[in-house]
């Protein structure tokens, strides 16, 4: 918490540009951080059924998707009870500075470099064979839509 420093508000009640910024930027990591575990069982299991059963695997990412934003959610609220702010004055600090185009820039930017895996990517998982995925779940997606019609 030593960190981010002292919270310092607007007179709108939200938090200023550059605590928010901090505060974005350690709940993020500290998300990360948690769902790092998380991140590598869903994978698994997800390999499991790669390039076997393209319906399974859709189902296993949307598990994944899922379980992925439950943690992230539950490791936000815990940021969030330390540092003695609500999630509204979160949000709507975050929706006040995407009208600032260098802070939503900053923002955007921090969010993509969150993305990146933090464990290692099966190799099956590569360029191509994202696109074998892709194809799989394009033609099974394609046949489930005919059958409902």
């Amino acid at each position: 918490m030593e960190l981010i420093g002292e919270l310092k508000k607007t007179p709108r009640k939200t938090l200023e540009k550059d605590c928010f910024i901090k505060v974005f930027k350690y709940t993020g990591e500290f998300g990360r951080m948690r769902s790092k575990g998380i991140k590598k069982t869903l994978q698994e299991k997800r390999c499991e059924v790669f390039e076997k059963d393209p319906k399974a695997y859709l189902e296993e990412l949307k598990k994944s998707i899922n379980e992925e934003e439950k943690a992230f959610e539950s490791s936000s609220q815990i940021m969030f009870d330390k540092l003695c702010i609500s999630p509204e004055c979160f949000e709507r600090t975050q929706q006040e500075l995407m009208n600032d185009p260098m802070a939503s820039i900053e923002l955007f930017n921090m969010g993509m470099s969150m993305e990146q895996p933090t464990v290692d990517v099966p190799e099956e998982l590569s360029p191509g064979g994202l696109s074998n995925l892709s194809r799989h779940l394009t033609i099974t997606l394609l046949n489930s839509s005919k059958r409902s019609t």
